[in-house]
């Protein structure tokens, strides 16, 4: 910062210089210097639009020779260098890629509220998830810092327009791309809505592929208007906690260009009469204990999905195989190499009159994609439960498979059979399943979405027509 003193002028050009613009004293005379030539252009800018008062104070300066002109004049020139100072630094500062948005409204006309850029880390944020995390006896018992990690909270002022998230439990940086894709859904969700525009409140969020918790923590949150969002829960926690979309629909907005690829595609294509399936080894041993018993010993064979790839290789309707092998299974596809098969793009599922699937950590996140495909879904009974799989009805959007695979061979028979009224059964889930899946847009969950939580901070209103 430029510093400005009384002081004898110093015989160097510069000290010289910025005297003689600003007052013309001759050098014998005392007057002030700046010590960083950098500011020479910005002081002779700043008293431009002065220069008759200057013209003023030389003057008086000249005639009279008073202390009191210089320091009058000492005073203004150093007021004008911090106006122009605050100034460059508003600008500055404000100089972002922000984008601002007018509601039309209810508000007032062309009222302006910001637009925020995703949601920024706050360390005085969320204050009442946290003292209900810290302070309630049930959730002590429940040992919540170990029982539920990458606990985040988000909080939203719409009069400011502000997003911010404040981590409650300790999180993995694993899981910093979910992060990112929670941010981008709820600015989406909290602006394009519109109906946020003078409601304060925060959401809570597993930022995992698990959202499951006890239902006992969503219900206390509940109870205080704090949303409790999950993507992937089982529907024994489900209680009321607000379904949002996975991370991969998120970053896909959809699977819109996917979903109109696609269909383009499976119009044009004549299917196989077979049921193809092609997927990682996720997923944890034993997870089905009337699949492998009471004696399973956590292994990767004991992996559902391992399970799954060692029966279809007795089907020859079904065309299953591992295409990576990971955790439980990681470094062991030699032992399983009659298991292995080359990872295959969604655009070559759709070649095929069904599809399986299959949990493997969580729920299947590419259920949405596969609803619109065209081909029949056979799923495996899955605890899970999700936005888009609560309310789809079995054998009207997919056939179900049992999870010990008791019904493998017999559900998925059907797809090798030319008898007119099964082939129009296929048919007819087929359909049912693409218009079932076509009305879940990026546009749809956002405002769904938004009203469940609009409702639950204390407001009603009704949101669709």
């Amino acid at each position: 910062m430029l510093a400005l003193a009384l002081q004898p002028v110093d015989t160097t050009p510069f000290s010289q210089g910025i005297c003689h613009t600003i007052i013309k004293l001759p050098a014998q005379k005392n007057c002030f210097s700046a010590k960083e030539p950098d500011f020479r252009d910005l002081i002779i800018r700043s008293i431009d639009p002065y220069k008759k008062s200057i013209l003023f104070l030389q003057r008086a300066y000249k005639k009279y020779d008073l202390v009191m002109v210089k320091y009058v004049l000492w005073l203004m020139v150093a007021c004008l260098y911090i106006f122009h100072f605050l100034l460059f630094w508003r600008v500055v500062s404000g100089s972002t890629d922000a984008k601002t948005t007018v509601f039309p409204s209810k508000m007032g006309r062309g009222k302006v509220v910001p637009l925020p850029q995703r949601a920024t880390p706050c360390s005085r944020c969320c204050l009442t998830s946290q003292r209900v995390l810290r302070t309630n006896l049930q959730l002590r018992k429940l040992k919540i810092d170990t029982y539920a990690e990458n606990l985040v909270c988000f909080t939203f002022d719409g009069t400011s327009g502000s997003l911010f998230y404040k981590h409650l439990t300790k999180f993995h940086p694993v899981y910093g791309h979910y992060l990112e894709m929670a941010k981008k859904f709820l600015t989406a969700v909290f602006v394009q809505s519109n109906i946020f525009r003078a409601s304060k409140g925060e959401v809570v969020w597993i930022i995992s592929d698990d959202c499951t918790i006890s239902h006992h923590i969503i219900k206390i949150l509940h109870d205080v208007r704090i949303p409790f969002l999950a993507h992937s829960i089982e529907k024994k926690s489900r209680s009321v906690s607000v379904l949002v979309p996975n991370f991969h629909f998120i970053e896909k907005v959809g699977y819109k260009q996917m979903q109109d690829r696609i269909r383009k595609v499976s119009l044009a294509t004549k299917k196989k009469p077979l049921v193809f399936w092609r997927g990682s080894t996720t997923g944890v041993p034993c997870s089905v204990p009337s699949l492998f018993g009471r004696n399973c010993s956590h292994k990767c064979e004991e992996v559902q999905r391992v399970e799954l790839v060692r029966r279809s290789s007795e089907i020859p309707w079904i065309d299953a195989k591992l295409s990576n092998f990971v955790q439980w299974c990681k470094g062991k596809e030699f032992e399983h190499r009659n298991l292995l098969g080359k990872h295959k793009p969604e655009s070559f599922w759709i070649n095929y009159r069904g599809v399986i699937e299959i949990d493997g950590n969580v729920d299947s996140w590419g259920n949405r994609w596969r609803m619109v495909s065209g081909s029949v879904i056979f799923r495996v009974e899955s605890p899970y439960i999700s936005s888009f799989s609560e309310h789809q009805i079995p054998h009207e959007h997919f056939i179900p498979i049992a999870a010990n695979f008791s019904n493998l061979k017999s559900s998925t028979k059907i797809i090798t059979s030319t008898v007119p009224a099964d082939t129009q059964k296929l048919k007819d889930i087929a359909k049912n399943a693409y218009e079932y899946g076509s009305k879940y847009t990026y546009s749809y969950e956002v405002q769904k979405v938004a009203q469940e939580i609009f409702s639950i901070w204390g407001e009603s209103f009704a949101l669709f027509s």
